[in-house]
């Protein structure tokens, strides 16, 4: 943001599909950029926290519900608010896995492991049984 304006990378990063993460941290959020961003309707895909060892005793308060709080306090309907916090990251999480495996069964690669008992999980490093001493 630049004197109260997104920056227009930022919109085209958008517009190509670049999800918008909050990631609040212990001192990462501004309520006056947050405002001026939501008030040019460039609003995050998800909320989530960046909760550590550090930001933890910040007093940010970095935890899912005070950020969450912050954007109900902006005027972001409850409904959307808890929309980006819980089935927004899911969503992001399920369409990389699924993305992955539709790759791997067009290019005729079985699906590893966990992969093949339920779908949407991480697939393992292809060598992972080699290091093991497996095959």
């Amino acid at each position: 943001m630049v004197n109260g304006k997104v920056l227009d990378a930022a919109l085209a990063a958008k517009q190509r599909g670049v999800l918008i993460d909050v990631g609040h941290g212990g001192g990462s959020f501004d309520y006056t950029v947050c405002e001026a961003a939501l008030q040019q309707g460039f609003t995050p895909d998800i909320i989530s926290s960046d909760v550590h060892a550090v930001s933890v005793n910040t007093p940010g308060k970095p935890f899912l519900p005070w950020v969450m709080s912050k954007f109900l306090n902006l005027g972001m309907p409850l409904e959307q608010v808890v929309t980006l916090a819980t089935a927004a990251p899911a969503k992001a999480i399920g369409t990389r896995a699924q993305a992955r495996h539709a790759a791997d069964r067009r290019a005729g690669r079985p699906l590893a492991g966990r992969d093949r008992r339920r779908s949407g999980g991480f697939r393992r490093h292809p060598r992972e049984n080699e290091r093991k001493g497996q095959r």
